[in-house]
């Protein structure tokens, strides 16, 4: 009983490791999603807003 108590404990264990780590690849895939959209639209911004550039 012991035995299957212990093995149950780990088997929780890593199924809450893994749960908590695919929570975390997921948030750290969103936050890069949301890096790359925020650079994108600040580089369309800085094309579109951009001061007449001086001549070299």
């Amino acid at each position: 009983f012991a035995f299957a108590f212990a093995f149950a404990f780990a088997f929780a264990f890593a199924f809450a490791f893994a749960f908590a780590f695919a929570f975390a690849f997921a948030f750290a895939f969103a936050f890069a999603f949301a890096f790359a959209f925020a650079f994108v639209l600040a580089v369309a911004v800085a094309v579109a807003f951009k001061p007449p550039l001086i001549a070299p």
